[in-house]
């Protein structure tokens, strides 16, 4: 037991307390002292014969039909507690031909692919660490059973199909970017986890210490007392039964001593493995203190989930395949940059034979960029927010189709079959364009309107009602109806272009009535000509034409001037046919050929004369449909 003027059982302990401070010591220094220990243990095992061991400097094999390793009886049975520990650079595990299995079973396992160390407490990740299942169908089931005295029962959810099948009776967390917040929030708990686990630690190690530093005088002393036996020259029946006895005593102190050192080392290396952890974390806070709350936002975590596959479904479904339609039930996708294409590998739209599409088919179909500002919550629900409309909604297509119509499917073929009743299309903005120009800024193509009834207003709307109410998806509904009260404050109304036409554009299309109305100002201006007929074309029973300076009057019917502060008519007016009129009051009057009248008295009368004109006085036009 004697190596100089100490014991192994001394140096032993001596390098313990040196391990124990540097347990906050640099991970590569703690090893060196590790494997220091690791040999002085190997050298007192060897010297007590503690437990069985065997060794080969080749290779162990052990083959039976079965082999059962653990704590268990001559049939296999478990006996109760219990722990093996398998260690090796590489371990395989093989369940060989084609039906082997490997089968685990625990109330907890972990997997955890980290280096573990000279004592399996180190969990340290490696740039190298990984996990790798390999298998033609994977299925990960997270169950939920009913519990009968407390406990619930497994069952095998086999289903059809090969790949990867993940099933959870509760929910399943897919993540790869944690919030600022959260990560805070986790690696605070784990420092502080640990600086509680250290305390516990420390405690038991110097309790261990203590004992240790006992059990090692005690086996100093024995060891003397022992050597002084040896000494003696007459080693009589007394010396040979006191020797037995401290060998005795010996062997339990060494083993108490040994039992204690294990637990010792094991607190030792998890205390270091503690400090190297509340380190780790402390520098991650540190790091994530550095940014604040918004530039963490920005700032690129280059995390990402890729979900490749020819043909991918996303469905809010039970395993029946009902659609879910409670109300939680749905598919939520959120991002800043969300994009959906229909490309190829280099982003090039995918052929036309390939019928590349998006389609979105629903009861209910919205497209907002309303914001949602100064928002105020009660537990879950929303109490008051501002929604200011803000970004852009941009379509650009080589054919876009608004549509509501009816259809249906005969014969294999979808047709028309009516408008959709109480159908409409609604804009509403500020400024409305619609327009059809080319690059170099030229007026090309068509635009085109055509319904039974057509109503361009600029008016303001009666009673309305600004209330307004949102969707489940804080949607927007926009109330439908609105009735014109008055006309709108300084509005106008614009056409122009090279050729109009109002009322018809082909002989075959014409309008039956066309009303134009002013309260008080009506120009109409042509540079040229101007006319205006009623009647068939070609043959209008009245018309009015204007072109330069001229001005042509016609009707096949009577012609009337009426004016309620009279009909004045300058210039030279020439008058073929014959002119009836009331009281006339001539300057000069000339006839070329002569003058008859079959009574004048004071005056010229002429009986026959219309007394009032057949024009309808104050005619009102019908009102515009809304």
């Amino acid at each position: 037991m004697k190596d100089g003027d100490k014991t192994i059982i001394t140096e032993y302990l001596e390098l313990a307390k040196k391990y124990k401070d540097m347990a906050d010591s640099a991970l590569a220094e703690l090893n060196a002292c590790k494997l220091e220990i690791a040999q002085m243990k190997a050298d007192i095992t060897n010297r007590f014969n503690d437990g069985q061991y065997l060794w080969d400097s080749n290779r162990i094999v052990i083959s039976a039909p079965e082999i059962v390793i653990g704590n268990v009886n001559r049939n296999g049975d478990l006996l109760g507690g219990g722990i093996v520990t398998v260690v090796g650079s590489a371990l395989n595990l093989y369940g060989a031909g084609e039906a082997g299995n490997i089968s685990m079973k625990a109330p907890a396992i972990d997997q955890y692919a980290v280096n573990p160390g000279f004592d399996g407490v180190d969990d340290i990740v490696e740039k190298t660490s990984h996990i790798t299942s390999v298998a033609r169908r994977i299925q990960v089931v997270s169950q939920n059973p009913q519990e009968v005295e407390g406990r619930g029962a497994a069952f095998v959810d086999f289903k059809t199909g090969d790949g990867v099948q993940i099933s959870s009776d509760e929910g399943i967390g897919l993540m790869a970017t944690k919030s600022k917040s959260i990560k805070k929030n986790q690696f605070d708990a784990a420092k502080k986890r640990n600086e509680d686990i250290k305390k516990i630690l420390d405690k038991n190690i110097a309790d261990s210490l203590q004992l240790l530093t006992r059990y090692e005088g005690s086996i100093t002393e024995l060891a003397k007392t022992d050597e002084d036996l040896s000494k003696e020259n007459d080693m009589t029946k007394t010396n040979i039964l006191a020797l037995d006895e401290l060998n005795s005593k010996m062997g339990v102190r060494v083993s108490a001593f040994c039992r204690t050192m294990k637990a010792y080392l094991m607190q030792t290396a998890l205390l270091a493995a503690s400090n190297r952890k509340i380190a780790c974390y402390k520098k991650e806070l540190e790091e994530l203190d550095k940014i604040d709350d918004e530039n963490f936002k920005k700032k690129a975590l280059n995390t990402h989930i890729d979900i490749d596959s020819e043909k991918i479904n996303i469905r809010s479904i039970d395993e029946d395949g009902r659609v879910r339609t409670n109300t939680d039930a749905g598919i939520l996708i959120r991002g800043n940059a969300i994009n959906v294409e229909s490309c190829d590998e280099k982003y090039a739209l995918t052929p036309e034979e390939a019928i590349g599409h998006i389609s979105l088919r629903s009861r209910n179909i919205s497209l907002s960029t309303d914001d949602l500002v100064d928002a105020k919550y009660e537990k879950t629900e929303l109490t008051s927010a501002k929604m200011p409309v803000v970004g852009n909604v941009t379509i650009n297509s080589k054919i876009i189709d608004i549509n509501a119509v009816d259809t249906e499917m005969k014969d294999g073929t979808f047709k028309e079959t009516k408008l959709t009743d109480k159908s409409s299309v609604n804009i509403r903005a500020e400024k409305v364009k619609v327009k059809t120009i080319d690059a170099q800024g030229k007026s090309v193509g068509k635009f085109s309107v055509n319904s039974q009834k057509i109503s361009l207003k600029s008016t303001d709307i009666k009673d309305y009602k600004p209330d307004i109410e949102l969707d489940n998806q804080l949607n927007v509904k926009h109330p439908e109806k609105m009735n014109s009260e008055k006309v709108a404050e300084n509005s106008s109304l614009l056409l122009l272009a090279e050729t109009m036409n109002i009322g018809f554009k082909k002989d075959k299309f014409e309008a039956k009535n066309l009303y134009v109305s002013s309260t008080d100002n009506l120009l109409v201006n042509s540079k040229t000509t101007l006319q205006l007929t009623q009647g068939e074309k070609g043959s209008a029973d009245v018309s009015i034409n204007m072109s330069g300076k001229n001005m042509e009057v016609a009707a096949s019917g009577n012609t009337v001037l009426e004016g309620d502060g009279g009909v004045a008519i300058y210039g030279d007016t020439t008058m073929n046919g014959k002119v009836t009129a009331g009281d006339m009051e001539l300057d000069n009057l000339k006839a070329s050929k002569s003058v008859t009248a079959p009574n004048i008295t004071d005056g010229m009368s002429v009986p026959g004369a219309p007394k009032k004109n057949t024009m309808n006085k104050g005619a009102k036009f019908p009102e515009s449909n809304e």
